[in-house]
Parts: C-alpha cells; sequence; structure tokens
C-alpha cells in the first residue's frame, strides 16, 4: 500500500522521501508531537505518513523510513520487508524510549540484534540538578563519542547555541529527555554517550550501523547496503526539546549520516573503540562464612565432645550451669536432640533420661 499523503507528482520526482510510520500506535506523529520537526524537514524532503501495514510499497521509493517510538509488535512478514529494504539500499531511523521494549509493548529488538543494536528497558537520570528541573531532562555536555561528528557539530554550530560556561568544551551539548540506554556491538557504532553526569554513566545513547568494517574500513554487504540510526529518546527531537540546546544540530548529523553527506566522516580510532561502560550487573554476594563455626563443621564427634569438655570444666571446678550446658551441647553433638519426643523441652534432665531410656532396653535385649 502507498503512504497515506497526497503530493504533486513532480515535487515526488525532486525530492527524497522520508516516511514517519504511525501504523503500530507511535507515541508522537508529524501533527502531535512532530509539527516543528515536520517544518524543518519539508525545505529539502518529501514527508509522508505511513498508516498501513509495512510492506515493500510502502518502502519503496523511501530514503528514509522513520519509526517514532512503535507501541505494538511488528510481524515477521513486516520484519522481512525492512530487511529487504535495506539490502536495497534504504535507511532506518527508530526512536524510542524509557524502559524500552518492555514499557513499549514492542519487538523492534528483534530487528536491530541482527546489527549489532539493542534498546534497554531503562531509564537515564541526571544526577545532580542543572537547567532542567525534571530528572529525567538530562543535559549532556560530554556525549559525543566520534571526533568525526564532533568537527560536524563544531561546522554546524550556529548562533542559538550559548557558548557561554561548559558550552565551550562541548560543541554538540545536547538534551536527551526520558531515554533508554543502549547495547552496541560491531558492525554497529556508539555515537552518543549519556555523559559522566548522568546515571548510568557514559552508556551509549545513540548508535549508528553503515555497511563497513568500522576496524578495516572494507566495505561489507553481508547485512544489507542501508544505515540505520537509533536513537534512545524519541523525545529529543520531539516540539518542545528540537530547538534546545544542539538537538537541531543533532537532527542534521542524523540526516547527513542517513543520507550518506560526506560531510560527516567518523573517526575510525573511535568507531572501533568508544569511550563507554559496559553495562553494569548486580554482583552476588559473598559467602557469609563468619554466620559459620568451621570447627563445628568439620571436626568429628569426639574432637568435638574433648573440646566442649574443656571449654565447660577447669581444674576442679564444676558449675551446675556448665554441668546443664555440657549435657545439652552434648545431645546437639551425638544428635540425641533431634531424635527425642515430648515438644520442645530439651533441658538436660530429658537428654539424660532418653538416653537411659535407650540403655535400659539395649540391656533388655541383651538379657533375653
Amino acid at each position: 500500500m502507498a503512504p497515506v499523503v497526497d503530493m504533486p507528482e513532480d515535487l515526488r520526482d525532486k525530492m527524497m522521501a522520508i516516511v514517519f510510520n504511525s501504523s503500530k500506535n507511535e507515541v508522537l506523529k508529524m501533527n502531535d508531537g512532530y509539527k516543528i520537526l515536520q517544518r524543518k524537514l519539508k525545505g529539502n524532503w518529501k514527508v509522508l505518513t505511513n498508516k498501513e501495514d509495512v510492506t515493500a510499497e510502502v518502502l519503496a521509493g523511501c530514503s528514509i523510513f522513520v519509526l517514532p517510538g512503535p507501541r505494538e509488535k511488528f510481524t515477521e512478514n513486516e520484519f522481512n520487508c525492512i530487511k529487504q529494504y535495506l539490502d536495497s539500499g534504504g535507511n532506518l531511523l527508530v526512536l524510542l524510549g524509557e524502559g524500552g521494549e518492555k514499557a513499549f509493548q514492542t519487538n523492534i529488538n528483534f530487528l536491530l540484534e541482527e546489527y549489532g543494536i539493542m534498546i534497554n528497558s531503562d531509564s537515564v537520570i541526571r544526577t545532580h540538578y542543572y537547567k532542567y528541573f525534571h530528572p529525567k531532562e538530562c543535559l549532556v555536555l560530554n556525549g559525543v563519542l566520534n571526533k568525526g561528528i564532533e568537527n560536524l557539530a563544531a561546522k554546524l554550530n550556529h548562533t542559538s547555541i550559548s557558548n557561554e560556561g561548559s558550552y565551550k568544551k562541548s560543541p554538540l551539548p545536547f538534551i536527551y529527555p526520558f531515554g533508554a540506554t543502549l547495547n552496541v556491538a560491531r558492525p554497529a557504532i556508539a555515537a552518543l554517550s549519556s555523559g559522566s553526569a548522568a546515571y548510568p554513566a557514559n552508556r551509549p545513547v545513540c548508535a549508528l550501523y553503515k555497511p563497513q568494517d568500522s576496524r578495516s574500513g572494507d566495505v561489507k554487504k553481508t547485512k544489507g547496503g542501508g544505515r540505520i540510526v537509533v536513537l534512545g529518546s524519541l523525545y529529543a527531537l520531539a516540539d518542545m526539546y528540537l530547538e534546545k540546546e544542539a538537538n537541531r544540530i543533532l537532527l542534521d548529523i542524523i540526516l547527513k549520516f542517513l543520507s550518506g553527506d560526506p560531510a560527516l566522516e567518523l573517526n575510525k580510532v573511535d568507531a572501533e573503540d568508544p569511550e563507554v561502560f559496559p553495562p553494569s550487573f548486580r554482583e552476588l554476594r559473598n559467602p557469609q562464612l563468619e554466620l559459620f563455626d568451621l570447627d563445628d563443621a568439620f571436626s568429628s564427634e569426639s574432637s568435638r565432645l574433648a573440646q566442649l569438655a574443656n571449654k565447660c570444666i577447669v581444674g576442679d571446678q564444676e558449675d551446675e550451669n556448665d554441668i546443664e550446658y555440657f549435657i545439652r551441647e552434648c545431645g546437639n553433638v551425638l544428635h540425641i536432640t533431634s531424635q527425642m519426643e515430648g515438644g520442645n523441652v530439651r533441658d538436660a534432665r530429658h537428654i539424660l533420661y532418653h538416653v537411659a531410656q535407650h540403655i535400659s532396653e539395649f540391656k533388655k535385649l541383651n538379657a533375653s
């Protein structure tokens, strides 16, 4: 099915098409949350919206296919169509948010994992206040992981971005609102991180994929000829944040990468070894050995009885309380206490009575 937008044919032929999908109950739409984005794109792009299932007909002639926060699962046939679209040179932009797949009830990771990217089910929080009140509105000042992106951002920098204070240290200060972190592995490349002032710190939040090995530079076609950008915050490009900080420059960089603009040349060294931290997992607790008496656990019964006798009887002095304690502990060492009947009564008198009973029964057997 064709994208649901009417546009003159001559204009369709002259401009590249960006198709925003809205068939999976997406969080934001072109007329609801992405109005400013639509207005900026219309100058150089043909902006279309797809309200039907994702098919080869929908993707035909599409330069960039955008998934702005899908909240339903894709079918196997739809994933196959997207893969074929990427194989043929199409480009994909995936936007999600905090909570990842679990919160959005989608299955987009099934597709992205084939290209080395996975959206985590977490949230990025700024650890201390700076400029924005909500802790999930994270202002990232040191999140650029590739010098190629940093150099292009410096060239695109304009007067709308303040050059005071901390901004002098970063050409791409961006706000990352209500977003999740990513796991990135080859052949994908980590492009942006959460920075050092957020939790989790220095984790990827934007990943790029292109059919090229980041180590050797050799072109590889094993996973298709198209490009993919995954951004863990769909609100970073929304109306309320697109005009803030350098998010508009971030949009320009994403579009230049997806369109194969030679102005963006990624640094191969940074692509191979980005400065990100691996995800932290909760460590298992150490065994609580201090709660165990190793002598009790490994000594023989005779040794434990000898130690108990030395502990309770000193010289010729015998205390009544020591005798009581000695008999009860002997009952525990010899497992007499566990064999006794009669409720919770386990004092020395009952233990001696239990032992005497068994001796009497033993003698009766021998007498007969």
